[in-house]
């Protein structure tokens, strides 16, 4: 099968990877440009006054270890206990030097109440590393309103890329894309903006668009319902699992 992964690098590649172990053929067009950012540590409180760092996305936990590499008090902040999203972001945390890893397994909202399950507002404070951005953290404000104090602190920003890469361009004209795998809302908006631009009709039965999240879906207003397919757990064996559902349906 023929799948077009859209997710920032360098991501993409890691995903593109895995599916080809899968014995799939993978085209690679990035639909967002991920770049890390020096966040301000000036509103943040110290490590030793943190009850843990939060993580939801690889590239703001890569953002932040580049931070701590510059500071003269990275052991501390590395000893810091940090929640991931799930077991993708613990990995690389591990990689990264962090001591301890605490990995949920669902979305943001679902982390929150993991984190709530696992320690008590009074514990102290919470950084929510995050991207630049501003719209509401749901994350933020489902932990808030349980009583915890989060301060966000930025590490990355994404920025929309305008165009897919002619190899994709052309594969999607020809409808030769059996499945197109999107793992964001912001990826999907973009890959909206893209087709349109490149006069693409996403209106087709053959592809299939793997979708991390019924979001994602929500984002792809142009393409059939009944071509849309939702991951059962937001993470990469759950998008993984729905690749596997396209298969079926193509064979």
């Amino acid at each position: 099968m023929k799948i077009l992964v859209t997710r920032p690098q360098p991501e993409a590649q890691r995903q593109a990877a895995i599916l080809r172990d899968r014995g799939h053929e993978v085209i690679v067009s990035p639909l967002l440009d991920c770049q890390l950012i020096a966040p301000s540590f000036s509103n943040v409180p110290p490590p030793d006054a943190l009850a843990g760092v939060i993580a939801t996305s690889r590239n703001a936990l890569r953002g932040f270890a580049k931070a701590l590499g510059q500071r003269a008090d990275t052991s501390k902040w590395t000893a810091v206990p940090l929640f991931c999203v799930g077991e993708n972001t613990a990995a690389l945390a591990t990689d990264l030097g962090f001591k301890k890893r605490i990995a949920g397994d669902g979305n943001a909202v679902d982390l929150a109440a993991f984190i709530n399950r696992k320690i008590s507002p009074d514990a102290g404070h919470l950084l929510r590393l995050d991207r630049e951005h501003e719209q509401p953290d749901p994350l933020i404000d489902a932990l808030r309103s349980d009583g915890f104090m989060v301060s966000p602190l930025q590490t990355y920003r994404i920025k929309p890329v305008s165009q897919l890469s002619e190899e994709a361009q052309q594969a999607m004209e020809r409808g030769t894309v059996d499945c197109v795998v999107l793992m964001s809302p912001a990826t999907a908006r973009a890959f909206c903006r893209a087709t349109a631009c490149g006069g693409v009709n996403l209106e087709s039965e053959h592809t299939v668009y793997a979708c991390l999240s019924s979001a994602v879906a929500d984002a792809l207003p142009r393409v059939p319902a009944r071509c849309k397919f939702i991951a059962d757990k937001p993470n990469q064996a759950g998008i993984l699992s729905v690749v596997d559902r396209a298969v079926a349906r193509q064979s």
